[in-house]
C-alpha cells in the first residue's frame, strides 16, 4: 500500500499503481529478546501464557520492541507529482549488552533463579519512547528519459512527545545476593519524563530517491493522466535507498536528566522510575534522537504477478545518546501481486542475526501479516512476536482517466504489478 510504503522509502509514493490511496487505520507490533522465553506456547488460538523462563541468565541481554498505530492518512499521484498525509503514534524500545539479570529484576523484582554474585556491565544500554507524530509527504518524478525513470521524495513529520527514558551505562556491577540485585560504581548518564501527551515536541525528516529500469519508453510518460494515456507504467526492477526517522523531540514537561557517577549502591528501582531523589538532576530538559536508520530497497519483476523484493536497514544511531535504536534487518520477500490479492512470504534476518519467516496476505482493502509466524501456528518457545494488519481504500483511476478505463476490475491483471 502506498500509504504504509512512504514510511520505508517517501520516494515510492511517486508514480504509484493507485491515484488516490486512504489509510484508515493499522497496527504493527514487533517483540524480540534473548532473555524471556515462554515455552511450549502458542499464540492462534492464544494460549493462557505461563510463567516465563530466563535464559542466558550469564549473558548480556538484547531486546527490540516496536509499537505502532496509524491514524488517518492517504496519498495522491498526479502526472509527475506525489502528495501524502499521514498521521500515526510509535513506541521503541531496546535493551542491549546490560546483563541479562537486570531484564528479570525489572520483570519480577526478584532473582531468585540466579546465582548470587557479581555482574560487569560495560556500555549498555536501557531505551525507550513513545511519541505521535504528523506529517506531510512530497515525491516527484525527477528524470524520465528513454528506459529510466528516477523518482525522489521528502516527508516532514510534526512529533508530539509522550515519553522518554534512557539508561546508558558506561560501566557498573550489579551484585546479587539472597534474592537481591543492587548496583554500585555505576558511571553513566540517564533521562527520564513522566508519561503525559505533549512532554516534548520535535521535528522528524525522510528522505528518498528510486531508479526503476522500465519495459517501455517513458520520455512522454505522466501517470494518471489522460495526456500521458491514463496508464501507470511497468517496470522491470527498482532500486531505493532512503534516510529515515532523521530527527528529534526536546522533552520539556516533567523531564529531567543526569550524569551518574556513584560509588555507593542503587536500588533497580531507582533507574527505573528515574528517581532524582537518588540518581540527581542536572537539568530538566533535555534532546532525545529518533530511531534514525538507512534502507536500501529492491523490488524485481520475474514473471506474471510474480516479484522479489528485498531490503537491509542499518540503524544510524549514536550509542550513548538519549532517545532509542531500532533493530537492523535483511528481508527478502517473494510475492504474488495482482490488482486484488496480494500474498507474500517475508524471508528476514532480524538483527543481522536471527532468521525467521513469516506471512502477509492482501485481500482487497484488508492487509495482514507477520514476519514470524511460528508462534501462530505450532507449540514451541517464544522469544519474539510480530505481527500487522491495515485497513486501506483506493481510487485507482483519477477523474479524468475513468471514461478511458471503465471497464470492470478482473481480480487478476498480468499488467497490474510495477
Amino acid at each position: 500500500m502506498p500509504v504504509k510504503q512512504v514510511g520505508v522509502n517517501p520516494a515510492l509514493i511517486v508514480d504509484q499503481k493507485f491515484f488516490l490511496s486512504i489509510n484508515v487505520s493499522g497496527v504493527h507490533s514487533f517483540a524480540r529478546n534473548n532473555v524471556i522465553n515462554f515455552q511450549n506456547q502458542r499464540l492462534f488460538p492464544l494460549d493462557e501464557l505461563e510463567d516465563p523462563i530466563y535464559e542466558n541468565m550469564g549473558k548480556f541481554a538484547k531486546a527490540y520492541i516496536v509499537g505502532e498505530v496509524s491514524g488517518p492518512s492517504a496519498t495522491l499521484n498526479y502526472k509527475k507529482n506525489s502528495f501524502g498525509i499521514h498521521s500515526a503514534t510509535r513506541l521503541y524500545a531496546n535493551v542491549n549488552r546490560v546483563p541479562s539479570v537486570l531484564v528479570e529484576l525489572i520483570n519480577d523484582g526478584n532473582t531468585d533463579d540466579v546465582k548470587d554474585g557479581t555482574y560487569r556491565m560495560k556500555n549498555g544500554r536501557f531505551k525507550s519512547m513513545t511519541w505521535g507524530e504528523i506529517g506531510v509527504s512530497y515525491g516527484r518524478i525527477l528524470r524520465n528519459r528513454e528506459y529510466e525513470l528516477i523518482t525522489g521524495g521528502i516527508t516532514i513529520n510534526r512529533l508530539i512527545g509522550i515519553q522518554q527514558s534512557s539508561l546508558n551505562i558506561r560501566n557498573g556491577v550489579v551484585n546479587v545476593n539472597q534474592g537481591v540485585g543492587t548496583i554500585r560504581n555505576l558511571d553513566g548518564r540517564y533521562s527520564y519524563t513522566d508519561s503525559k501527551l505533549n512532554s516534548g515536541s520535535g521535528w522528524g525528516m525522510d528522505l528518498g530517491v528510486t531508479y526503476k529500469g522500465m519495459f517501455d519508453n517513458v520520455n512522454k510518460y505522466l501517470p494518471h493522466s489522460r495526456n500521458g494515456g491514463c496508464r501507470v507504467a511497468d517496470y522491470r526492477y527498482r532500486l531505493g535507498i532512503s534516510l529515515l526517522d532523521l530527527g528529534y523531540i526536546r522533552y520539556k514537561d516533567g523531564a529531567r536528566y543526569a550524569d551518574l557517577k556513584r560509588t555507593d549502591t542503587i536500588t533497580i528501582d531507582d533507574l527505573y522510575n528515574g528517581n532524582p531523589e537518588v540518581l540527581g538532576q542536572d537539568g530538566n530538559s533535555y534532546t532525545a534522537f529518533l530511531p534514525t536508520a538507512i534502507s536500501l530497497q529492491g523490488d524485481f519483476y520475474l514473471t506474471d504477478y510474480v516479484y522479489l523484493n528485498a531490503r537491509v536497514n542499518q540503524r544510524l544511531s549514536v550509542r550513548n545518546s538519549f532517545g532509542v535504536e531500532r533493530s537492523n534487518l535483511i528481508a527478502v520477500a517473494p510475492r504474488f501481486e495482482s490488482r486484488w490479492i496480494t500474498a507474500s512470504i517475508p524471508l528476514t534476518l532480524s538483527n543481522y542475526t536471527v532468521p525467521q519467516a513469516g506471512f502477509y496476505l492482501r485481500l482487497g482493502y484488508l492487509s495482514i501479516g507477520t514476519d514470524h509466524i511460528l508462534p501462530f501456528i505450532a507449540r514451541g518457545d517464544i522469544k519474539a512476536v510480530d505481527f500487522y494488519f491495515n485497513l486501506n481504500f483506493f481510487l485507482r483511476n483519477s477523474p479524468e482517466c475513468r471514461v478511458v478505463d471503465n471497464r470492470s476490475t478482473p481480480w487478476l491483471c498480468p499488467s497490474w504489478g510495477k
